[in-house]
C-alpha cells in the first residue's frame, strides 16, 4: 500500500510529493522541474550558470536547452574575485553611477551577459538562473 501525503490540500503519493518539495529550493547546474507550474499548466524548469570567464564586452553562452518553449525569468548576480559572495554582491540589472552596467538577455540557444558601457568587468563571477517552461 503507498503511503500518501497532503501537497496543496492533496493526497499525493509520497515519492512524488517528496520529489516535488525537495526541487521547490534544488538549484543546480543540470536542468530541474521545480514542481510549480506556469499559467498555461505547464511546468516550469530552471537552470542554473555559473561563469568566470567574462569579459569586458558583451558575451554569450550556450544554455543548451532543448525543447525550450519561452523563459519565466532571467535573474542573477555576480562578485569580483576579491570580494566573496559575502560581501558586496551585485544583482542584475546592474547600474552604476556614471551609466553604465550590466544585463542580461536570452533567446533560443544562448544566454547573454551585455556591458552597455566601457567598464572592464574581466574576472567577475556571474551566476544566472534562467527559468522556462518546454514544449513538451
Amino acid at each position: 500500500m503507498a503511503n500518501f501525503v497532503k501537497l496543496n490540500g492533496y493526497d499525493v503519493e509520497d515519492t512524488i510529493a517528496r520529489e516535488k518539495i525537495n526541487n521547490m529550493g534544488n538549484y543546480s547546474t543540470n536542468e530541474v522541474n521545480t514542481g510549480q507550474t506556469w499559467i498555461d499548466n505547464k511546468p516550469i524548469y530552471r537552470k542554473v550558470f555559473v561563469k568566470t570567464d567574462f569579459k569586458d564586452v558583451t558575451h554569450s553562452y550556450a544554455h543548451d536547452i532543448e525543447n525550450l518553449d519561452q523563459f519565466i525569468k532571467i535573474e542573477g548576480m555576480f562578485y569580483t574575485p576579491t570580494e566573496s559572495v559575502g560581501n558586496n554582491v551585485y544583482q542584475f540589472p546592474f547600474d552604476s553611477t556614471n551609466g553604465e552596467g550590466l544585463y542580461l538577455t536570452a533567446n533560443n540557444s544562448t544566454f547573454s551577459i551585455v556591458n552597455k558601457g566601457e567598464h572592464d568587468y574581466t574576472g567577475i563571477t556571474c551566476i544566472i538562473t534562467l527559468y522556462y517552461t518546454k514544449t513538451n
